[in-house]
């Protein structure tokens, strides 16, 4: 009996919605998951991705009116890597030798550039 209440109550439940903002597809998108999957088709939502595979399970599954699709025609989708840092130590000697090739070459032509200063 608690059994056809539970399937009955889930029975209920709304179906999740369709309400993807942007859905990649007819395409390679490579996942770097544990299996290094290769998908056709991806969706987004909020900037993250929520779901991946063929192209026909995501169009049906996660396509609302509002959704922009976007053909790959066979193109990849590689995951982005965010990169935004220095190497202090070889970017100051990097700066350095410009500097001191600069300094060299204005010398060597005995200030002629730099008359009057």
């Amino acid at each position: 009996m608690m059994q056809r209440v539970v399937v009955a109550v889930l029975l209920c439940l709304p179906a999740p919605a369709a309400d993807a903002d942007l859905i990649l597809h007819n395409g390679k998108v490579v996942t770097v998951d544990a299996a290094f999957r290769v998908m056709e088709a991806i969706a987004l939502k909020g900037g993250r991705i929520t779901a991946t595979g063929t192209s026909a399970e995501i169009l049906k599954g996660e396509r609302s009116p509002r959704t922009k699709v976007v053909d790959l025609g066979g193109k990849t989708v590689l995951p982005g890597l965010i990169d935004a840092h220095v190497h202090a130590l070889e970017a100051g000697l990097r700066a350095a030798v410009l500097i001191g090739r600069s300094v060299h070459y204005f010398h060597s032509r005995d200030g002629a550039c730099c008359e009057g200063q």
